[in-house]
């Protein structure tokens, strides 16, 4: 008899924690994103070069570049970055991204591109990553899910 309400009770709570997780590792993505986009903001401001957040569809996963000028050309090139946030983000499995452009810039004057990125997981909860007032932090909203102007991967 204890081996049967045992049966059920973990019957019962299972899908319970599974969704727990899927949503503590959705906030966790956001905030390590966030995390990556006002270090951007912060280089940008120290270092008073342009960075680019980047984003690739296909390996569902997001890198940073800086602006490196070389000489007797015009247009500036884009290099990754050395160090912790110069590294190639892989998303999780269960885990998608949508965004309006496939790349961020943020200038050395600390404003930045408009921005929003959604990140959703396979429950359908949805995270926003928004840019604050030109000079402001990644905020984080939670929203219903839709697919209004957002390519997601």
């Amino acid at each position: 008899m204890v081996v049967v309400l045992l049966g059920i009770f973990i019957a019962l709570a299972t899908p319970r924690f599974r969704l727990t997780y899927s949503d503590l590792e959705l906030s966790s993505q956001a905030r390590s994103l966030a995390k990556f986009l006002t270090y951007a903001q912060e280089r940008a401001l120290v270092e008073r070069k342009v960075y680019r957040f980047e984003i690739d569809p296909t390996g569902r996963r997001y890198w940073l570049t800086v602006e490196i000028e070389k000489e007797g050309e015009e247009e500036a090139q884009f290099v990754r970055i050395e160090g912790r946030y110069g590294r190639i983000v892989q998303l999780p499995p269960g885990l998608s991204v949508g965004f309006q452009k496939q790349e961020i810039l943020f200038y050395p004057d600390g404003s930045s591109d408009p921005f929003t990125l959604s990140l959703r997981n396979q429950e359908g909860r949805e995270l926003l990553l928004k840019n604050g007032s030109p000079f402001g932090y990644v905020r984080i909203e939670e929203t219903q899910p839709t697919s209004q102007g957002i390519f997601a991967f």
